[in-house]
């Protein structure tokens, strides 16, 4: 039975609910549903029976309780995320909880709840209530409190009182109040009903203070699964500030087969009665105003039916209860005897109470079963498969964060919902209220783009071509599930319905082409609902709210193909340093060039500063003549889309969405939507002149990648790289290297904010030094221009910079690689949940570590932290797994060849480098980044070499200065990893002078290994121009003589006399280079010297097994883990355990046959499992013969045929009954319990009927 009571109301229920714990059983399978149906949002059960943390936590997830507490013979459960229980204290016996109920926003003052369940013994329990009544407060202190419970007797009986009963009635009468007392016909019905008779035993009582703001009493039937009613009240804590907001159409009509039907039928008869004289764009308005009504419709017909029947029954029960009250309440009034009439009515009226209880018992049953038959194959087939569906599983309903108060303009808060509205309406009007610009301003700042910088014929024709079904189509396909929709409330789940009828699609296309060429939009296009999100900092500040504008879905659908047609001539337009929103550009860029001028500024000591500038409300304040007429126009853009795009962002209306309640209309006349499609590029292009200011600016040198130190000669021929700026979006990183660049910075900053409307946030602006100390000079500059925010060496923390920090020292850094292990250790949480073996593998993926890969992705971490991370994977994988695998390489290995992919932290590190390693080593692989000439020039730099490859190949060539560097740090430890060759039949005379001896040496077998590995690591120091030379003009390479030897002479001849002792010989492509002429002048392109052909890690084993088969399958997800150690024979089995611990497993011998208990014989051979297996290939497979042990240790073997009819597979017959002989085997031996073959097949085929049963309703319900 529904609770109907209105949104102010908290609806707070009781129920006994000794049927609880039997849940488990398919009898009782549906009570939770049944409870749920209740719809309260507290409810409070007694006679739980929840012994356990096990027990309370399958309950809070059948119930799915959003918070609870519990004892063993009582809980109190909140469904709705904004209540929160926090438990008090509990009485020993767990008869009475006390616990407080407050708001997460804090709405209310917290009221406290006592639930108690009173002994059934009528002994027991005068000391019950004098205990409770010492133990609650008296009158005086009792104040926003409720009791609610079984009180096992009626509490308002008028016979006569007994000395023990007489003085706690008495103090429940003082002190307690029971609101049913003013509505005498729920106050009259009766709340148990058992097999000795009927009584009044469940109450809510409520202090004085209470009293006046409850409403909705009533008394529930809710199943035949318990012997009492529910009772529940309304209770008003708070005026409710949400209000109705916007209507949204469910997604999920679009995969209601009923649903598509009708809405399909409607919209093909209803293509007639379009508006044919009006445009494209009036038409498609008018249907989305259809669309409307008609969902709206159909949805309260379905609903109605369902409530109409519930509604029907339970007031033919409420009539039938009535009547029988007033019959007895008549004969009681008049001392009347029941004569046989009386007692044929009587015993009429009860059966017929009975009749309609069964009727709402089996609706509430039914619902249960499909609810339970559909979420049982959901989550075997998807529960540890999808990290979406296992995500959705795990979180609580994201929290809507409701605003309570508001600071208006003169610092006074305002808290009513008119306040609220008004106060947002006029902030987010003077937000979008343009202010005024300078042409001259805006001509000046886009002086600094480059002529050259326009859109060619061809692209200009591109962004103006007609719209196709194809490009449509392409756009649908890439459009997700859920969305949020605009002001018509049509998802995109929905318009690809629409789009299936042609006719709508044709239209579709045509609004579109309107909107492309003539500027005709939907009206609906144009009106925005602006939802707001917090940020951090002070939440009464309008300032930290997120505005997004939800668009409807279709206007939304054009600007995706007008981003789609803009990214390729963005990529041409916008600087390389800009890395936000565009292809081929990688935010990790930015993050990784930050931390290779900080270590280079640090190392040397070199000053200067980067500066973390703050736009406020970057995208809110874009001037539309700035962008559209100017910046558009500069950049070359037609003309009339220039126009189009100007009316289809800045002359549109918002309504801000304020807890539900829909402001007043105010007109943009400035700033991007965010959450539009488009936004991201139109404002990467109107901070392009800002950017390309700067980096034009001369006044500005930025961190120049020259030599640091004069002992290191620059690289020559060669223009040495500068880093001015970083971006990302509108994360901006400036370098700066000396105090006199940061006026004409802020000068720069000022003069683009007078022509677009943009504001600095000074107080959010912050300051980085690049060598991590503290300089005086630059402090002093920046506090003149009020910029106050200084982040050096001496801080705790670092900066983080697009979520990569910006550290200054270890110490920097180990905080915060130890803060991303501790996250990492708080999800150890979930080992507490009953996950198999794919469900741990999936969860250590995808909620483990991808907490650290985009930082560290970027940070020299050690092998020490990596191995700490595998470490803590480790344990979570094998948690509960005795004994563990034999080690996490069999874990990390792929799915296909047994293991569970696992990603090993230590090798996922490296392949992250792979991303700047590979267009390193090979140009064909470059990506276009600014950053790889960055680290070219630094390769050559710090190693004295003329290319970048040597470094790459030799670690002779890798100079400390280099191997210090994080990046390049993480770089070698890869390259190692990677089994680089040579190409040496690239190799010529320009290349080679360069390479360390050691690549020319072949062994000879001649030395000892030890010494020849010895001499190797000396002459890798070496290179083969320290000990030959290019003899001109011949070209050809000679032994440099002794006296000209000015390098490692005792090296170079130590390695000549070993050569001529035939100690090892010398690479024959070598000595053919010595025989023929060259030149020693290096070309620009080296890489062609390496082989393209790189390890791809693990070796991979060609097993005979179907692993495949084995993932796919959709049994038990615990049958996974046990099956899985089977097939790789570590199974826990009596002779294993006994070689283990045999302190705890004495002997190796089978519990049934005294044979040795190996694997073999616990899964198979013994006898007594033997029934167990002959029983299930009886019942199931169509030739029971022919199952062999073979089918459980291989997965190569072929699966046997199952009867006509089932709707199982092999795998999942076979997964079930190893589970079931689990299960029997050890609770056997741990439980003492029975084990008795035909006791563990009928186990098994429980569950094997229950899987397909659901896979049968599953089967139904698709078809």
């Amino acid at each position: 039975m529904t609770i109907n009571i209105p949104t102010p109301y908290i609806p707070i229920a009781s129920l006994n609910c000794r049927s609880l714990k039997k849940t488990n059983s398919k009898k009782h399978q549906t009570f939770p549903h049944q409870i749920r149906s209740l719809s309260s949002k507290i409810l409070a059960l007694q006679e739980t029976h929840t012994y356990n943390y096990f027990l309370q936590h399958s309950f809070d997830l059948a119930l799915k309780a959003k918070s609870s507490t519990w004892t063993q013979h009582c809980g109190l459960i909140s469904f709705d995320a904004d209540l929160k229980i926090h438990p008090v204290w509990s009485s020993l016996d767990g008869r009475i909880l006390h616990a407080k109920i407050f708001h997460h926003q804090d709405l209310f003052t917290p009221i406290n709840v006592y639930v108690i369940y009173a002994p059934a013994c009528r002994q027991q329990r005068p000391e019950f209530y004098n205990t409770l009544s010492a133990l609650l407060p008296q009158q005086q202190q009792l104040q926003r409190s409720i009791i609610l419970g079984d009180f096992n007797y009626n509490i308002h009986h008028t016979g006569p009182r007994t000395p023990n009963t007489g003085s706690w009635v008495r103090w429940v009468e003082t002190d307690w109040h029971d609101p049913f007392q003013f509505e005498p016909l729920v106050f009259a019905q009766n709340t148990f009903f058992g097999h000795q008779g009927k009584s009044k035993i469940d109450f809510i009582l409520v202090s004085g203070d209470l009293l006046p703001d409850t409403a909705y009493l009533q008394v529930n039937f809710v199943s035949l699964q318990t012997d009492h009613h529910a009772v529940s009240i309304g209770l008003r804590l708070f005026e409710p500030p949400s209000g109705l907001g916007v209507w949204r159409m469910n997604p999920y009509l679009a995969r209601n087969s009923s649903f598509v039907h009708d809405f399909k039928e409607f919209l093909e008869a209803g293509i007639h009665r379009l508006p044919a004289d009006q445009s494209a764009a009036y038409q498609w308005d008018f249907l989305k105003s259809c669309i409307k009504s008609f969902t709206q419709s159909y949805c309260r017909k379905q609903g109605a039916k369902k409530k109409q029947h519930m509604k029907s029954l339970h007031r033919s029960h409420k009539i039938f209860q009535q009547s029988l009250q007033q019959h007895q309440q008549h004969q009681a009034d008049n001392n009347l005897n029941n004569d046989l009439h009386d007692d044929e009515f009587i015993h009429n009226t009860q059966q017929h109470i009975a009749n309609v209880e069964q009727q709402i018992d089996e609706h509430l049953d039914h619902e249960g079963n499909i609810l339970a038959l559909r979420a049982g194959i959901r989550y075997r087939e998807k529960g540890e498969r999808s990290n979406k569906y296992f995500y959705n599983c795990l979180k609580t309903r994201q929290q809507r964060q409701i605003i309570t108060s508001l600071r208006q303009s003169n610092g006074t808060l305002v808290r009513s919902t008119d306040g609220l509205l008004q106060r947002a309406s006029e902030f987010y009007q003077q937000l979008y209220t343009a202010d005024p610009v300078q042409f001259q301003d805006i001509t000046n700042i886009l002086a600094y783009v480059p002529t050259d910088v326009k859109l060619g014929e061809a692209d200009r024709d591109q962004l103006t071509n007609e719209i196709l079904d194809d490009e449509l189509e392409t756009c649908l396909k890439k459009l997700p599930f859920h969305s949020s929709p605009g002001i018509d409330g049509i998802p995109y789940a929905i318009l690809k319905t629409i789009f299936d009828i042609s006719a709508y699609r044709t239209l579709f296309l045509q609004v579109l082409n309107d909107a492309l060429k003539f500027g005709q939009y939907p009206s609906t296009w144009q009106r925005s609902i602006v939802t707001l999100l917090p940020k951090k900092g002070d939440l009464t500040d309008l300032k930290n709210w997120r505005p997004i504008s939800l668009a409807c879905a279709d206007g939304k659908l054009f600007t995706k193909i007008l981003a789609n047609r803009f990214l390729s001539p963005c990529q041409q337009l916008i600087n390389h340093y800009q890395t936000g929103f565009l292809r081929q550009r990688f935010i990790a860029d930015n993050g990784l060039a930050a931390r290779l001028t900080m270590d280079i500024a640090q190392k040397y000591n070199i000053p200067g500063i980067a500066l973390l500038i703050d736009q406020q409300k970057a995208y809110d304040r874009v001037h539309p003549l700035y962008l559209c007429i100017m910046v558009l126009f500069c950049f070359g853009f037609p003309t009339n889309l220039i126009d189009h795009l100007c009316s289809l962002f800045f002359n549109t209306t918002l309504c801000i969405n304020v807890n539900g309640h829909i402001s007043t209309p105010c007109n943009q006349e400035r700033g991007l939507c965010q959450g539009d499609p488009l936004s991201p590029l139109l404002f990467n292009l109107a901070l392009e002149p800002l950017l390309q200011a700067i980096l034009a600016s001369n006044s500005i040198q930025g961190f120049s990648f020259n030599s640091p130190r004069r002992v290191i000669p620059n690289v020559p021929d060669v223009i040495t790289p500068k880093l001015k700026v970083l971006v990302y979006a509108d994360d901006v990183l400036i370098f700066l290297s000396n105090p006199s660049e940061l006026s004409v910075l802020l000068e720069l900053l000022n003069l683009y904010g007078r022509a677009s409307n943009a504001q600095l946030n000074k107080d959010k602006t912050v300051t980085l030094s690049l060598s991590g100390k503290r300089q005086l000079s630059w402090i002093a500059a920046l506090n003149r221009a009020s910029i106050n925010v200084w982040n050096d060496e001496h801080n705790t923390n670092p900066v983080m910079y697009l979520g990569y920090p910006l550290t200054h020292n270890k110490t920097q850094l180990n905080t915060f690689l130890n803060s991303t292990k501790e996250k990492i250790q708080q999800v150890q949480i979930l080992s507490q949940r009953s996950l198999s073996i794919q469900g741990r593998g999936m969860v250590a993926n995808s909620l483990l570590l991808s907490k650290i890969w985009h930082s560290i992705r970027i940070l020299p971490v050690t092998k020490t932290y990596l191995t700490q991370i595998r470490s803590i994977v480790y344990q979570f994988v094998t948690k509960k797994v005795f004994p563990p695998v034999s080690s996490f390489s069999t874990c990390s290995r792929p799915k296909k060849e047994g293991g569970v992919a696992i990603l090993d932290p230590m090798v996922q590190h490296s392949a992250l480098q792979l991303r700047w390693i590979l267009p390193l080593i090979d140009h064909a692989d470059d990506n276009h980044s600014f950053l790889l000439d960055i680290f070219r020039h630094c390769l050559k730099l710090f190693s004295g070499t003329k290319s970048a490859i040597y470094p790459i190949l030799f670690s002779g060539c890798r100079s400390t200065p280099l191997t210090s560097f994080g990046c390049f740090f993480n770089f070698f430890r890869t390259i190692d990893t990677l089994d680089i060759s040579i190409d040496w039949s690239q190799v010529n005379h320009s290349h080679i002078m360069d390479f360390s001896l050691s690549t020319i040496v072949v062994s000879q077998d001649r030395l000892p290994s030890n010494d020849f590995t010895r001499l190797l690591q000396k002459w890798k120091q070496v290179k083969i121009k320290d000990g030959y030379y290019l003899q001109y003009p011949e070209g050809r390479l000679q032994e440099q003589p002794i006296g000209f030897r000015s390098r490692h002479r005792h090296l170079i001849t130590d390695f000549f006399r070993h050569r001529d002792q035939g100690h090892f010989s010398i690479r024959p492509e070598f000595i053919s280079l010595t025989s023929r002429t060259g030149t020693a002048e290096i070309p620009s392109d080296t890489s062609d010297i390496i082989n393209s052909t790189l390890s791809d890690g693990l070796p991979i084993i060609n097993l005979t097994t179907t692993w495949s088969r084995f993932w796919r399958s959709s049994f038990i997800h615990r049958s996974h883990t046990i099956w899985w150690r089977a097939l790789h024979n570590k199974i826990l089995c009596r002779d294993r355990l006994h070689r283990i611990i045999p302190q705890f497993c004495q002997s190796p011998l089978c519990i049934f046959c005294d044979q040795l208990d190996t694997q073999d014989h616990f899964l198979w051979v013994c006898q007594i499992k033997q029934q167990v297996w002959q029983s299930i290939a009886n019942l199931f497979l169509q030739q029971p013969e022919q199952l062999t042990y073979e089918h459980i240790k291989s997965l190569s073997t072929a699966p046997l045929l199952l009867k006509q009819g089932l709707h199982l597979d092999f795998a999942t017959l076979i997964a079930t009954t190893i589970l079931s002989i689990w299960d029997g085997n050890w609770g056997c031996v741990l439980r003492q319990e029975n084990f008795w073959p035909p006791r563990i097949a009928a186990i098994a085929t429980l569950r094997l009927r229950k899987i397909e049963c659901e896979n049968r309703n599953n089967h139904t319900h698709n078809s």
